[in-house]
């Protein structure tokens, strides 16, 4: 009986083996990529506030947006390539745009009186969740194509609901 045991054991230490290098790829397939880069908020020159990345050692620190409105709430797309984040620049309480990561082609996505803020990529990059002021509410979810198109309402709660994360 023992043998039998430990034969079964040894089998499927070998089949668990056997399998771990196609979960691990699929695992990393799914994973987000991670560049390596810092996206922040900096108040340098007197502005209110402009996004800049950096390495994650500090070094190669460069600035994305330089106007004299404020550009906060940076968040990476899955893919590292582009930014969404809030701002003011439009003379309003604050829109969702995106850009490239190296600051180029900026991209207004919301363009609505009250504000919108707190921008968060969808994890398969297609969407971005929000926080919007709109319907007469503090702050209610919100998600949009990454284009700005068809923004649906998620929460419509009289208290303000912030800070969406997706898993």
């Amino acid at each position: 009986m023992r043998s039998g045991t430990a034969v079964c054991g040894v089998l499927t230490v070998a089949i668990l083996i056997l399998m771990a290098p196609a979960w691990w790829v699929t695992a990393q397939d799914e994973a987000p990529v991670l560049t390596g880069r810092i996206a922040f908020v900096c108040d340098e020159d007197n502005n209110p506030g402009d996004i800049y990345v950096m390495d994650v050692g500090g070094t190669n620190r460069a600035r994305l947006t330089n106007d004299r409105a404020y550009d906060g709430h940076p968040s990476w797309s899955p893919d590292g390539e582009e930014l969404a984040f809030w701002s003011q620049r439009a003379n309003d309480p604050g829109d969702i745009y995106t850009m490239q990561a190296n600051g180029q082609g900026v991209m207004r996505l919301t363009r609505h009186p009250a504000s919108d803020s707190l921008p968060a990529w969808s994890p398969d990059g297609t969407r971005i969740a929000f926080v919007s002021a709109r319907d007469n509410n503090p702050g209610d979810i919100y998600v949009m194509n990454t284009d700005g198109t068809e923004p649906v309402r998620l929460t419509d709660d009289p208290l303000l609901d912030t800070q969406p994360c997706w898993s």
